[in-house]
């Protein structure tokens, strides 16, 4: 977010009681979400790439642990035992989905290059 004062802006009343500190947390939450869009697409071509290789029982959990436990796990401290509020709890969900999105590049990386994936029968024409 180039301007993320401008753009939360268009969303707010400024005008109103408190819409001031509102503004001030917007703009930090679009730092977050831009940092969380990158992950979340290395995330989607992980999971898409392996599930072209039919392995979808281990990146589903390690997806549950990635976003329950890592995302939920560092949000909740970081918002609330480190007093981070809002912000802390987006960070902590943004590192729980790139831990997910290491996990499956990394998953498809050994996959595709160990050779021990047996290649598809030809279809009988």
């Amino acid at each position: 977010a180039l301007f993320p004062a401008t753009l939360a802006g268009l969303f707010l009343d400024r005008g109103m009681a408190g819409s001031a500190e509102v503004l001030a947390l917007a703009a930090s939450l679009l730092y977050v979400a831009a940092a969380f869009q990158i992950v979340d697409g290395m995330q989607a071509i992980g999971a898409g790439a392996l599930r072209g290789l039919n392995d979808t029982r281990i990146p589903m959990v390690a997806a549950a642990v990635g976003y329950w436990i890592i995302g939920f796990g560092i949000g909740w401290t970081l918002g609330f035992a480190a007093g981070w509020g809002a912000v802390g709890i987006w960070i902590g969900l943004a590192l729980g989905l790139a831990s997910t999105a290491v996990f499956f590049v990394t998953r498809f990386n050994r996959m595709t290059r160990s050779g021990s994936l047996s290649p598809e029968p030809a279809a009988q024409a």
